[in-house]
């Protein structure tokens, strides 16, 4: 026991020192020093830009910027820094170019400043001996010197190479004035001496300016940057990491002897709160697992069931989808979908209850569940959800947001509920051809755009039918089933006006679909979906027939 806790106490000591912040304080300044160099490195070339544009009066902020980078870069070669970036060669070679770069960009900076004196002292003084020589001369070389005056302001600012030429015609003028003119020689010459400063040192002035403003440096610095970043995450991330397991091991520690502190003081009570934990827990379960699935098994609670235990019973499925919930659910945050998805299902899952259903699954969106006997009880349950999903509807537009639609379909059959899975984990489930056709049902919703459609199976054994409005849709194959089957529409919660046209338009699709199909009279069975159409020209399912007869009209022609 002393040997477990001296291990405990060392494992403490260890993560405590790799979590103090010293080294990652170290890591900081450094990062900090390079940095440095990177910012420096721009305002260096705003001071450039500006010395180009005659917008920096002195050389202090130029000179400023590159003792800057000239103290992070002494500080980044200290050897107690050293330790810090050994072993990483990324950040070494990265270092070593921007050095390179940085001594070549300082030596053409000064080149720059030495240039731009020479440069600038002539463009100062060469107004001025215009006007000595034009005093001396008595005018006779005013216009030369307008002339050329005009042309260097122009060449100064622009540097175009036809300016230059047209300079140096006159400077070559001027010189053979001094040459034939031994009086005024000496002040010519000097004139001349300032024009030529400006002529050649303004071009070598640009460029060694456009050669020590910052271009591929901009990617040197940057690399150097992220080289040293990429060093500095990882030991953030690695003093973080011994932070959170020092953490977590302190926790888990006071948790543990938490823990058997509460033992020995709740040993007592302990089986009370057993107890009542496995009551809440079986409560819990019964959300879950439908008591419904249990009573069908002949089980009392979920802990009696057993892998592969099954009952057969004859039900009606049902499945519910939302059109188009992917796009829906595209405009929304997730937190918005498992809101509105349960905002949804809280609607409808009462309702089903209500019929003597239960709810066997939820498909995220989509509802399946099962009602025991003949199929009144589901389709009663599948047309007060619609009419709920009105009013469901009508919250949503009072809150601003768009209608829902969604479709149904039914199926009865036999089926068999059982559990499948393995031995760690199984759930209950519904086996049988009828699921997959209620599912069918359901899809084919959207194709006739309908709301609500079944299988003749539940048609007909629908007890007092007639007190729901049904109409025929069509015969369509179903995979597995070698018969096509019949397939009903129920549309008592249609609006009042579309009711009233498919209860018209009813007979005349069925007389068609016979027409067709069975006397393959194509043309009449035309005609008679021409004549409800004219009535309802919005029916989906009334412009289907008449394509498919069309289709067949023509290739039999």
């Amino acid at each position: 026991m002393i040997g477990a806790w001296t291990g405990v106490i060392a494992l403490m000591l260890v993560l405590y020192w790799n979590s103090t912040s010293t080294r990652l304080e170290r890591h900081d300044e450094i990062l900090s020093a390079i940095r440095s160099i990177k910012d420096q490195d721009a305002l260096l070339n705003q001071s450039l830009l500006k010395s180009r544009s005659y917008l920096e009066k002195t050389y202090d902020p130029m000179n400023d910027a590159i003792a800057r980078i000239h103290t992070a870069t002494d500080f980044l070669r200290k050897p107690e820094t050293g330790v810090y970036k050994s072993g990483d060669s990324d950040f070494d070679r990265a270092f070593e170019d921007y050095e390179i770069f940085f001594g070549t960009r300082k030596k053409l900076i000064d080149r720059f400043k030495s240039g731009n004196s020479v440069l600038k002292n002539s463009l100062y003084y060469f107004p001025r001996s215009v006007r000595r020589v034009n005093r001396i001369t008595g005018g006779r070389t005013t216009v030369i010197l307008n002339d050329l005056s005009q042309e260097i302001l122009a060449y100064n600012v622009t540097g175009e190479d036809d300016v230059r030429a047209s300079m140096q015609k006159k400077i070559d003028q001027l010189r053979g004035l001094a040459a034939n003119s031994a009086d005024d020689r000496r002040e010519i010459l000097v004139l001349v001496r300032h024009a030529v400063n400006i002529l050649e040192r303004k071009s070598d002035v640009d460029g060694l300016l456009n050669q020590a403003i910052l271009g591929p440096g901009s990617r040197l610095n940057d690399n150097l940057f992220d080289a040293y970043e990429a060093r500095h995450t990882r030991e953030l991330y690695r003093t973080n990491i011994f932070r959170l397991l020092l953490f977590a091991f302190s926790v888990g520690l006071l948790m543990y002897v938490g823990l058997v502190f509460l033992k020995l003081r709740l040993a007592g009570v302990s089986l009370r709160n057993a107890n009542t934990r496995l009551e809440r827990l079986n409560s819990a379960f019964e959300r879950f697992v439908p008591v419904e699935f249990l009573q069908y098994l002949n089980r009392k609670s979920i802990a009696d069931v057993r892998l592969g235990q099954f009952a057969r019973s004859h039900m009606t499925v049902l499945f519910s989808d939302i059109r188009n919930f992917t796009s829906i659910s595209e405009r929304m945050t997730p937190e918005e979908n498992f809101a509105f998805i349960n905002s949804y299902l809280r609607e409808m899952g009462p309702i089903i209850r209500r019929h003597e259903g239960f709810i066997d699954k939820y498909i995220g969106d989509a509802i399946m569940a099962l009602f025991k006997g003949s199929g009144n009880r589901g389709v009663m349950a599948g047309v007060l959800m619609l009419k709920r999903l009105e009013v469901f509807n009508a919250e949503r537009a009072a809150a601003g947001e768009d209608p829902i639609r969604v479709g149904i379909g039914l199926h009865t059959g036999d089926m068999m509920l059982g559990t499948v899975g393995e031995d760690e984990r199984m759930q209950g489930t519904v086996i049988s051809d009828a699921v997959n056709l209620a599912a069918r049902l359901e899809s084919l919703t959207k194709e006739y755009e309908v709301s609500l459609l079944i299988s003749e199976e539940t048609l007909s054994e629908m007890q007092g039918h007639g007190d729901f409005e049904t109409r025929f849709i069509d015969r369509v194959a179903v995979k597995g089933k070698q018969i096509p089957v019949r397939v009903y529409e129920v549309f008592d919660a249609d609006p009042p006006k579309a009711r009233l046209l498919k209860q018209r338009t009813a007979p005349l699709l069925s007389e068609a679909f016979a027409l067709y199909s069975q006397e393959k009279d194509y043309r009449a069975a035309i005609q008679k979906l021409d004549e409800a159409l004219e009535e309802f020209p919005d029916d989906r399912a009334l412009h289907i027939h008449r394509d498919r007869c069309q289709a067949a009209l023509a290739t039999n022609e």
